[in-house]
Parts: structure tokens; sequence; C-alpha cells
């Protein structure tokens, strides 16, 4: 469909070259009235489930969920049909990109933070490639008026705070 592979080659290049957002996506598709597969609204999901199906760099894959599609199994165990079965829309270079970039989105996204931190999203660990989380710590403990911001490694917290669980008592 002619229609539906103009949109999606659109949404790929939105989000891997200008680095949108699926939800700026989705508000961008609605403005230019672009239609839904189904005639429905556009929502975050379907934008996300687009974006991330390897079908539209022209790979098609067999036996990636567990149940019926209640459970995906890991992408390691999924097996790659080798013949022209699917058309690709766009190149495999454009889909990594876009996936490259949903991931930086990801680490970018403000829905969980409470504060501002600089340089969120852009350190990351030298041990572990775990991306650093900024905190608070308070330097005078029985005043506790004095903060200091500071940036930490959160799978080494993690494995620091996991020695301390009751499990581990």
């Amino acid at each position: 469909n002619e229609t539906e592979a103009k949109w999606v080659k659109e949404m790929f290049n939105w989000l891997a070259n200008d680095g949108l957002s699926t939800g700026a996506i989705r508000d961008k598709l609605v403005s230019l009235n672009a239609p839904t597969k189904h005639g429905g609204t556009w929502r975050k999901a379907a934008v996300l489930s687009i974006l991330t199906n390897p079908a539209y760099c022209g790979k098609t894959y067999a036996f990636t969920s567990v149940n019926h599609k209640t459970r995906r199994k890991p992408k390691a165990e999924w097996i790659e049909i080798q013949s022209d079965v699917t058309p690709a829309i766009i190149s495999p270079e454009l889909f990594e990109a876009a996936q490259k970039q949903l991931q930086v989105n990801r680490e970018k996204a403000l829905r969980n933070t409470k504060r501002e931190y600089l340089l969120r999203g852009h350190l990351r660990c030298r041990h572990c490639g775990r991306a650093y989380v900024g905190g608070i710590t308070t330097t005078g403990r029985k005043t506790g008026d004095r903060y200091r911001r500071i940036y930490r490694c959160l799978g080494k917290w993690k494995d620091y705070w996991k020695d301390f669980s009751p499990d581990n008592r």
C-alpha cells in the first residue's frame, strides 16, 4: 500500500533524522490527517509498534513469541526467514538509526524526573555502560540544610544495595 508506505517512511525519518519522540510523531500524524490502518486515531503504542517492527526494512522473523503473541522470546531466539517475503520500505541503516534514537529518547524522557539535571542522559558508567542517574545527598546530616546533586551509576547502586537486602543477611 503506497499511502501507508509513504507515512511509514515519514515516521522513520522524523525519528531518526529529526529526533522526534513517539508522542511528537503521533501529534504530527494527527495534525497532517494521516490515515491509520483501521480508520481510528493515532496512538503512541501504534507508532512505537511500527517504529520497532523490522518487517519495514524487509526482515521477516518466525517463532518470535512463546504463546501466540502473549510473551516475546528474546531476539536471539527469533528465526529469520531468508527469502524476499517482505518488501523493504526503508533501508536497514535507517531502521538501525531509528532504534538508536528510540534508545536515546528513552534515556532522556522527562516522565519520571523530579528534578532537572544538566547532564541527564549524557553520562555513562565506564564499567558497565549504564546511564548515570541524578540524585541528591545531604552534607549536613544533623541539620539537613545542605544539599548536593550527584550522578551515580544505577547498576552499581543496585549492586550495592543488593548486599543489604533481607535475602542476603
